[in-house]
C-alpha cells in the first residue's frame, strides 16, 4: 500500500515537472509564434494580400493556443495542490522553503 501511494505521489511530481517544462514553453516559443502569425496576417491583409478570413482564421489560432497555456497552467496549478495537501502541517515550513529553492533561476 505505501509502495503504491509512492509511485502515485511520483507519478503527480514527474506530470507537475513536466506541466510546467511545457508552460514554460507555451510562453517562450508558442505564444509569442502565434502572436507573430497574427501580426503577419493583418500585415498581409492591409497589403491587399491576404483576405479577412485569413486574418480571423490566424486571430482565433492565437486565441486558442493562449487559452490551450491557460488551461496547462491551471492544470499545473491542480496538481500543485494536490502535492502541496500531501505534506503534513507540521513539514509545510520546510516544504515551502525547498519550493522556493526550485523556483529560483
Amino acid at each position: 500500500m505505501l509502495r503504491t501511494h509512492t509511485a502515485e505521489v511520483r507519478a503527480m511530481i514527474a506530470e507537475w515537472e513536466n506541466d510546467r517544462e511545457r508552460s514554460v514553453r507555451y510562453r517562450r516559443e508558442l505564444l509569442p509564434l502565434a502572436t507573430e502569425r497574427t501580426h503577419a496576417t493583418m500585415g498581409a491583409y492591409r497589403g491587399a494580400k491576404a483576405s479577412i478570413t485569413d486574418v480571423l482564421i490566424a486571430r482565433r489560432n492565437e486565441i486558442d493556443v493562449r487559452l490551450q497555456a491557460l488551461q496547462l497552467e491551471m492544470d499545473t496549478a491542480r496538481l500543485w495542490a494536490q502535492l502541496n495537501y500531501l505534506v503534513p502541517d507540521d513539514a509545510s515550513d520546510a516544504h515551502v522553503s525547498i519550493d522556493a529553492k526550485k523556483e529560483r533561476p
